[in-house]
């Protein structure tokens, strides 16, 4: 899965994260690696359909691999998806990037640069250069 380009990867993976229990048995996995459904059940107190359910979900997002072992099943953190998304968590949450005014060509610039407010009918909004501009008419 490649999640560094994808959008519908990456809302996969966003909402695999967006839920208590599933944060919980990703935290297990890591922390224990190949780790059985039994002992998922034991840890976290939850039923075998509810458990079912979540891993599922984080199977889906590429999060954790399964594998099974006669009649058991192991699941572990699938290392290269949650190395991808830690990559691009972390670029998305860099504020660092972020400029400290508006961005040039922006509404906020021309709004901000105005001294009476600007009505949204004397600005337009078309691409330039494959970025959104905004022009005051």
């Amino acid at each position: 899965m490649n999640i560094a380009n994808d959008p519908d990867a990456q809302t996969q993976v966003l909402k695999a994260l967006a839920d208590a229990t599933r944060v919980g048995i990703l935290a297990a996995l890591v922390e224990r690696g190949d780790t059985c459904v039994c002992e998922l059940v034991e840890l976290l107190g939850t039923s075998d359909s509810s458990l079912s359910f979540h891993l599922t979900k984080l199977k889906g997002a590429g999060l954790v691999r399964a594998r099974r072992v006669g009649k058991w099943m192991f699941y572990r953190p699938d290392r290269e998806t949650a190395a991808k998304a830690r990559e691009w968590l972390a670029a998305l949450l860099d504020t660092s990037r972020t400029p400290d005014g508006p961005a040039e060509g922006s509404m906020a610039a021309i709004c901000c640069g105005a001294d009476v407010p600007v009505s949204r009918k004397e600005v337009t909004l078309r691409r330039k250069e494959g970025h959104l501009v905004a022009e005051r008419m």
